[in-house]
């Protein structure tokens, strides 16, 4: 049985994984924000720029307000020859169409990746330098298990 004794844990905000279809995905999103938590979503580069629209067409819909998402992770897809500048500026796109705020994951592994793990220093310029024409990036999401202890130190 459920113990309805036990105090109930409320978060600082609730993650949402968010599928490839984009309705669906508004719909979770809609219910995460129904208690008033603050919600984020991740997409994992699963959208299109058109289902990322659908997205925030859908949670309007719905009623709610496409800003009390903290961000989405990584909503759009990165083009095979697409820069990193060129990505950030689909993602800067986005927000602006949206109001959706964005984060940063797998753009920032990829980026770390390529460059070698003594040179923190370098790969902060570069990534400072990205960011500051990102309006719309709300977080970067740093994983020690891809950037190693050391180098996500330093970033953070």
């Amino acid at each position: 049985g459920v113990d309805r004794t036990a105090p109930r844990v409320r978060y600082p905000s609730t993650k949402v994984k968010l599928g490839a279809c984009p309705e669906e995905a508004a719909l979770d999103v809609v219910r995460a924000l129904a208690d008033g938590t603050p919600a984020r979503g991740d997409a994992n580069r699963l959208w299109t720029f058109g289902d990322a629209l659908s997205f925030a067409a859908h949670v309007v819909r719905l009623g709610a307000d496409v800003s009390a998402l903290e961000y989405i992770e990584e909503p759009l897809r990165r083009r095979p020859d697409a820069s990193v500048g060129e990505h950030l500026g689909e993602l800067e796109a986005l927000a602006a169409a949206t109001g959706l705020p964005y984060a940063l994951d797998e753009t920032a592994a990829e980026l770390a990746a390529s460059y070698a793990p003594g040179d923190t220093d370098a790969l902060l310029a570069e990534l400072r330098a990205h960011l500051a024409h990102c309006d719309g990036c709300a977080a970067v999401v740093l994983k020690p298990a891809l950037l190693g202890i050391e180098r996500t130190a330093r970033i953070a």
